[in-house]
């Protein structure tokens, strides 16, 4: 089964890539438990999913201020947060709602997108693991 899911937010900026809740900042926390409920939302009552587990995250960017939005809307993205920490804080909001443990994620595919809509997109598959 294959499970897609949105935040429509960015959580703003984040702590360094070893990130923790307990290590977070007041902000970091809140977005943490805003996105923990929207997925729990989506996720609507059913059971944890197994692993092994693949995943597919789009991250649409906000184009930067200064540059035009018609040149930059598609383009691959190189602005901060750096990608791992906006993949680990996605984990970190995942855990405990659509999966008991990150180690059951064997396989990531992760991309920076500049667009008008910010947003981020993820899909979880199960898959068989031999």
């Amino acid at each position: 089964m294959e499970y897609t899911y949105t935040l429509n937010e960015f959580p703003g900026s984040l702590a360094r890539s070893g990130f923790m809740p307990y290590q977070a900042g007041a902000d970091q926390k809140k977005a943490l438990i805003r996105y923990q409920i929207s997925l729990g939302d989506q996720h609507d009552g059913k059971p944890f999913l197994k692993g092994p587990l693949l995943m597919n995250i789009i991250f649409y960017m906000p184009i930067p201020k200064n540059k035009p939005i018609e040149l930059y809307d598609g383009m691959l993205s190189t602005a901060k947060p750096p990608i791992c920490e906006l993949e680990k804080f996605i984990q970190q909001a995942a855990m405990g709602v659509l999966y008991a443990n990150a180690c059951s994620i064997v396989s990531v595919v992760k991309h920076k997108i500049c667009d008008k809509n910010p947003r981020i997109v993820f899909t979880l598959r199960e898959i068989d693991g031999k």
